[in-house]
């Protein structure tokens, strides 16, 4: 029966009445985040194409809410299985550019990490008066 739910919300998705549309991204929102990978896995196929024609809508906030469930797809199925299914097109950058904003923000915390430890190391020098450096009286 899920299957079958999920494949009606797939031809609702690439509906053209915005109302349906958005029904359809709440429902698909709560099937990535609920639904078992392996009921969602054969669907992948018609979904992702169908939420790809929602990401350039630059009228309501199903751009934002589109790019918001492939970043949880992501999570879910792997970046790989997502952009297989996506297709030919220009759509395929959005997967591309939520890669790119992972990957860059996974660098910059390792970076405010290795800082911290640094910073840290700094301070206890400073503490325990082996730091050369000139400290205000």
């Amino acid at each position: 029966m899920l299957d079958e739910m999920v494949a009606t919300i797939v031809v609702f998705v690439a509906s053209k009445n915005r109302e349906i549309v958005k029904s359809a991204l709440g429902f698909v929102k709560v099937a990535v985040v609920s639904l078992p990978e392996s009921t969602l896995r054969p669907q992948l196929g018609a979904l992702v194409p169908a939420l790809l024609g929602w990401v350039h809508d630059h009228k309501n906030h199903f751009k934002t809410k589109t790019i918001h469930i492939f970043e949880r797809m992501i999570r879910k199925f792997g970046y790989d299985s997502v952009y297989r299914k996506a297709g030919e097109g220009d759509e395929k950058k959005v997967l591309e550019h939520i890669k790119k904003k992972k990957d860059r923000a996974k660098r910059q915390k390792i970076a405010r990490a290795q800082n911290g430890d640094e910073d840290e190391d700094e301070v206890s020098e400073g503490a325990s008066g082996t730091s050369s450096r000139h400290r205000p009286s």
